[in-house]
């Protein structure tokens, strides 16, 4: 899909020399997975030129809005216990980012959030839950972070 989303429109023979090239997938390979984002409404494939119909941000949110409800409960600072607790470290840069998130209103966290990777930023609004963003969309809203107070046991 990351390649549809940098290339799109893209050729469906282009796409397979793509594939090909980039993550060592054969033709029929592509094609299936081509099929398969098709039936879910991801793509589309007219005359052979392939449109994406859900944009990067849409399918990153849905897929950790999913991964932090049904393996943590919907709850962020587990997410976050679980993800340094792999040796996981963050950043200074990341730990910036997320100090810049929240704000200091009388103990009241506003707002939290965490790069976890692969241009996905995960973070959670009072008025919309846990939602998911391209990191390279927000990365210039985030700026400067000063501390870090996520959850009783984690303290940065």
């Amino acid at each position: 899909m990351e390649i549809i989303w940098q290339e799109a429109p893209v050729e469906s023979g282009r796409l397979v020399k793509l594939a090909s090239d980039n993550i060592n997938w054969n033709k029929s390979t592509t094609y299936t997975v081509l099929r398969k984002l098709i039936a879910k409404g991801f793509v589309k494939n007219e005359d052979t030129i392939v449109s994406v119909l859900i944009p990067k941000e849409k399918v990153l949110i849905s897929e950790s809005n999913q991964i932090v409800n049904e393996s943590f409960s919907g709850s962020l600072p587990k997410f976050v216990a679980a993800f340094l607790g792999n040796n996981q470290t963050l950043s200074d840069e990341d730990a910036d980012a997320l100090m810049k998130l929240i704000k200091d209103n009388d103990g009241v966290m506003e707002h939290c959030g965490m790069y976890v990777g692969n241009d996905i930023y995960v973070h959670v609004l009072p008025d919309k839950g846990v939602v998911a963003s391209c990191y390279s969309d927000v990365k210039s809203e985030i700026g400067t972070i000063r501390r870090v107070v996520l959850y009783p046991e984690l303290i940065w």
